[in-house]
């Protein structure tokens, strides 16, 4: 086959040109490959890392965490408070850390937000926080005030024309609960310049700290005004005050081989526990107590201050019962709280005295537990007595004052608090055990309540009185000691009352009301009723078998005297839920290691044990409502974590009484799961209470009225009528006292001036309304 001649090139330039167009062709298919072979490498690495990625988790904003920091509280020290603890829930990735500063600290009085930062770090230190979803939940911290007590001097003399210079007392005693390096700069005014006396005023106290700031406000302060007094004349020689016996008990005490003498014979128509007062007593001398001082003013001319507790239990119309009392010693014993209408009219509070021959009839009223409701008719004589009150009965001397001021900080006392007065009696009857037989060198310390408090821990019915009147004083509520016999009257009979009998007690003041009588005095080994119960022990679910702890409680305040015991407590479990516990085997021993199990009279009660899968926490809120109003479901902070478990919550309010006051509010929560099982009794539910106060529904009444002509007779109005009908349904106004009448031509008002409301079943809840009285109109024409 011959081949065509190629065309010759009809020049040198075309020749160039088309080689060079032949090898520019050559080139752009040697880029086009390299250009192939380059995205294929590059699609092969997109490839192959996606295999990785894939094959490894991917952390995304969707993992959710929990940060929580604690919450811490205390007194004020002058130092900061700073609460590292903190608490993460959720999934971190096994080699990530979190890793967390706090960023907060308090030092003054008043609560923050316990505030931290947290950062998640992978194992090479990188910041990978921003892979998670973290919701921070914070605790608070809170520095609570501390206390301090001022207590102005007081000082008398006689007075004197010659000398005007007024009387002053500028000192000042505080409470040792300063922080140290602090100050306290107090401005004491009192001033008299007459016959007379008068309280040593405290115009202002200021507390500063070493740099000299101002820190006043980091103090609970309470102010305690002494007495400045001029007398007309002074005796040359005064009686002392110091009483004879320095136990404070009259000649009531017992002395050997007296214990049984009668002193009192009593007749009543009811059982029970029978208070008869003979004297009270004023300030405190380390050993025992001093005369009470007296208040000569008489409420109607006629009555001391003895009477204003019965004739406010008179005003509220409580019912009054009769003892008859047979006396076999001098003194002159008297109920509480015996009416006005008591044939020896009383006009010294502090020691009653009345003819003990034979026998005397006195009627008397029960307090009862309604006491908020009470209020003494003379609003002016109270005052003015309770001024004299808290002049008299709130001193206390610098030692015992500092030691129950450490006391009262230790055990959380508040005088703020509704149940304080309960609170304290109750504290200072497990302080110390009842002995007869306890050891007489408590007697001879400097201080004898505090020796019986903190070293003996034993001691009779004086010990404990003592104890409990300066503890209430320290909290600066009016206290005083007081003396008599305690009878435990059998109704239609007599019964005997012997010197074995004699007691001590406190009467604490109320405002507006008057003396209340508290007991305060423990019981002793053979006497009480050793209650006993397993403590409870709970475990987190872990798959293993757990048992009952051996130990107990309501052994305490014998434990604390050097009593031990033995006890085998039966109960275990290993799956969630409660297991009753059961006492077994228990011996007792005296601190001499003798079994002493059958002095004892013992009541064992079950306890519990359970293991749970999660604890949760629930905090009611705190509210209020108008009486009469329902309740509805309480007010309620869920755990979150229920929700995440899969559980449902029900709330149920749990309340023991509706009526005006303060109350916590309880509640009682059940566990559901998905099932709507209750399976409450397998996780841990601990409940943190808020208050609940319900206040008084207001009601209007106005009295009715009337108009005539004259006729020479008294015009009257009974009628009344209600103005804003808010009185709940099934409640009646039972009884309204109207004072009014007009005779003569004119015009006067008409007044309401007592009204009682029962509820359906009777009960008086007259306490339960804030009652606004409104006057009518009575007028007389001319004929």
């Amino acid at each position: 086959m011959t081949l065509p001649k190629q065309k010759p090139y009809d020049t040198i330039t075309e020749y160039y040109m088309n080689r060079d167009t032949t090898m520019m062709l050559k080139k752009s298919k040697f880029v086009n490959i390299l250009c192939s072979m380059i995205f294929g490498v590059i699609l092969c690495a997109v490839i192959l890392l996606l295999l990785l990625l894939t094959s490894s988790p991917v952390l995304t904003k969707t993992t959710d965490l929990v940060f929580r920091t604690d919450s811490d509280e205390k007194i004020y020290d002058g130092q900061p408070l700073q609460d590292l603890g903190w608490m993460l829930s959720g999934d971190l990735v096994s080699d990530h850390e979190a890793i967390v500063s706090f960023t907060v600290s308090r030092t003054n009085v008043g609560e923050s937000e316990n505030t931290a930062t947290v950062r998640i770090v992978d194992a090479n230190g990188e910041d990978v926080t921003d892979q998670y979803r973290i919701r921070c939940e914070y605790g608070t911290l809170r520095i609570l005030p501390r206390l301090l007590t001022v207590t102005s001097a007081s000082a008398f003399r006689e007075y004197d024309e010659e000398d005007q210079t007024p009387l002053t007392a500028p000192d000042f005693e505080l409470g040792e609960a300063l922080v140290a390096g602090h100050r306290a700069t107090v401005e004491v005014t009192g001033s008299l310049s007459e016959i007379g006396m008068t309280p040593n005023t405290v115009a202002s106290v200021v507390i500063l700290d070493g740099e000299g700031n101002d820190v006043t406000s980091n103090y609970n302060l309470v102010v305690r005004e002494g007495l400045l007094a001029i007398t007309e004349q002074q005796n040359e020689n005064p009686p002392s005050t110091d009483i004879d016996d320095p136990n404070g008990s009259s000649d009531l005490l017992p002395s050997e081989g007296m214990e049984n003498v009668v002193i009192y014979s009593v007749y009543g128509s009811v059982d029970g526990p029978l208070y008869l007062k003979v004297r009270s007593y004023g300030d405190y001398t380390g050993k025992g107590w001093k005369n009470a001082p007296v208040y000569t003013e008489l409420f109607d001319h006629t009555y001391s201050p003895a009477y204003m507790t019965a004739a406010a239990l008179k005003q509220a119309e409580r019912r009054a019962q009769t003892v008859r009392i047979k006396s076999f010693c001098e003194d002159y014993g008297l109920p509480y709280y015996f009416t006005l209408e008591h044939p020896e009219i009383q006009r010294n509070e502090t020691f009653f005295q009345g003819n003990t021959d034979g026998v005397y009839d006195v009627d008397y009223y029960e307090l009862g537990s309604e006491i908020g409701s009470l209020s003494f008719p003379d609003s002016d004589y109270e005052r003015a007595y309770r001024e004299f009150v808290y002049s008299n009965y709130l001193q206390i001397d610098g030692e015992t004052l500092a030691y129950m001021i450490d006391l009262i900080a230790r055990e959380g006392f508040s005088a703020d608090k509704a149940s304080v007065i309960a609170d304290v009696a109750a504290y200072i009857q497990g302080a110390a055990v009842y002995d007869m037989e306890y050891p007489r060198e408590l007697e001879e310390q400097d201080n004898v309540v505090i020796a019986f408090l903190e070293t003996y821990k034993t001691g009779v019915c004086r010990h404990y009185a003592s104890a409990a009147v300066l503890l209430y004083r320290a909290l600066g509520i009016p206290a005083r000691y007081t003396v008599g016999a305690l009878a435990e009257m059998k109704a239609g009979e007599w019964t005997d009352v012997t010197r074995r009998s004699a007691h001590a007690w406190v009467e604490v003041y109320l405002d507006g009301i008057g003396w209340v009588q508290v007991e305060v005095t423990g019981g002793t080994p053979e006497s009480d009723e050793l209650t006993l119960t397993p403590v409870t022990s709970r475990f987190e679910y872990d798959g293993i078998n757990h048992e009952s702890r051996d130990l107990l409680t309501g052994f305490e305040k014998f434990e604390s005297l050097g009593y031990t015991y033995e006890v085998k407590v039966s109960g275990a479990r290993r799956t969630p839920g409660k297991t009753v516990t059961e006492i077994e085997e228990l011996r007792l021993f005296d601190p001499q290691g003798n079994d002493v199990t059958a002095e004892f009279a013992i009541k064992k009660n079950t306890g519990l044990l359970q293991v749970y899968r999660q604890k949760f926490v629930f905090k009611s809120r705190d509210e209020s409502f108008t009486y009469g109003s329902p309740l509805g479901a309480p007010a309620v902070d869920t755990d979150p974590a229920v929700g995440s478990a899969g559980l449902t919550a029900v709330v149920t309010r749990n309340l023991t009484s509706e009526n005006v006051g303060l109350l916590v509010n309880k509640f009682s929560v059940k566990l559901m799961n998905a099932k709507g099982e209750d399976v409450t009794d397998e996780y841990w539910i601990s409940s943190e209470y808020g208050q609940l106060r319900i206040h008084a529904r207001r009601l209007t009444l106005k009295a009715g009225d009337a108009e005539k002509a004259y006729d020479g007779t008294e015009l009257t109005c009974d009628t009344y009528e209600i103005m804003e009908n808010t009185l709940l349904r099934d409640h009646k106004i039972a009884f309204c006292e109207i004072e009014g009448s007009q005779k003569s031509v004119g015009r006067s008002e008409n007044e309401i001036v007592h009204v009682t409301i029962h509820d359906a079943d009777g009960n008086n809840v007259t306490q339960n309304y804030a009652i606004v009285l409104l006057p009518g109109r009575l007028k007389v024409r001319p004929s």
